[in-house]
């Protein structure tokens, strides 16, 4: 059965300060189920993901790997609430599409074309 999966969760997968029994948990449910989150989730998981980087807990290597990790296991983003439609491909593209929507002076040129207007 798909389920809802908070940020906090999802973080707890790639941080042992952040891990439980409950994270594990989930992270097992994922071998035959799909886990949803909504929209916001890219941003909140971007900005652990930054803090990380910025605090010395991880490298640019291991953001990276994280990145990839993720993208390779059963998540659907619900798009229907993003400023940006939904574009096809693997999740990171699908993020730096909407983090580029968002940034003053990319949405609207040729960097970021599939931003509404």
């Amino acid at each position: 059965m798909p389920f809802v999966v908070d940020n906090s969760v999802v973080v707890g997968w790639y941080f042992e300060s952040q891990a439980t029994p409950y994270t594990d948990r989930v992270l097992d449910l994922l071998a035959n189920e799909t886990a949803h989150v909504p929209a916001l989730w890219v941003l909140e998981f971007s900005n652990v993901l930054r803090k990380a980087l910025k605090a010395g807990k991880a490298d640019t290597a291991r953001i990276q790997e994280i990145i990839t990790l993720v993208n390779a296991l059963p998540i659907s983003v619900d798009h229907t609430s993003v400023e940006c439609r939904k574009q096809p491909g693997p999740g990171a593209a699908i993020w730096v599409n909407q983090l580029r929507c968002r940034l003053p002076g990319l949405g609207n040129s040729a960097a970021a074309p599939h931003c509404r207007q």
